[in-house]
């Protein structure tokens, strides 16, 4: 079974010949398609680690593997209730204390101001809790035939070890017990 090299320490470097700071290539291991220097999260090496079927070495990820971490992630943001109010979410430093969205049940998404409240929220939340994703745009609009429940769309650039790509994430905002569906894909470029 072949395995994705250990990188050096530091940050990586760019094509040979290429300018200070450019991106590096994104290098996959030919047999098992693993991302060079993608290193899971903790509670996905922790659950890796309980997982007697775990084909890959604790430091490997491949980018199904990436996604499902992610979509794992954003549904336990979304779904958890911070502490914090929503004016106070807006401008504090957030910490882990702070992990989840604040109730926005008092937004009114027909109205384009509060429905900017919800965006840049939404947005504060990833951003913060979820630094793997950068660059973060949220747009949230009406779901088609539901009156509980708004879709956000979320475009960021997606970095995990060598792997610099922008992806996609729709996830549904139901106020039910059901939660929020979350789904992770690559964006697709116009």
């Amino acid at each position: 079974m072949a395995t994705a090299e250990t990188l050096p320490e530091g940050p990586p470097e760019g094509p040979p010949g290429a300018p200070p700071g450019a991106p590096p290539d994104v290098q996959l291991d030919a047999v098992e398609g693993v991302i060079e220097g993608a290193r899971p999260p903790l509670f996905d090496r922790l659950r890796a680690a309980s997982s007697p079927e775990e084909p890959l070495p604790l430091g490997a990820y491949r980018r199904s593997e990436v996604y499902d971490s992610l979509r794992r992630e954003l549904t336990g943001l979304f779904n958890t209730r911070s502490p914090t109010s929503l004016e106070r979410y807006a401008v504090d430093d957030l910490t882990v204390l702070d992990f989840g969205v604040p109730d926005l049940t008092d937004l009114h998404p027909q109205s384009a101001v509060e429905r900017g409240r919800l965006e840049a929220t939404l947005a504060r939340g990833i951003a913060t809790f979820e630094p793997r994703l950068r660059e973060v745009r949220v747009e949230v609009q009406a779901l088609s035939g539901r009156t509980d429940a708004l879709l956000a769309t979320v475009q960021a650039v997606l970095h995990v070890g060598r792997l610099v790509e922008p992806v996609m994430v729709t996830a549904v905002l139901a106020d039910d017990a059901g939660g929020q569906a979350v789904t992770v894909r690559p964006a697709v470029s116009a």
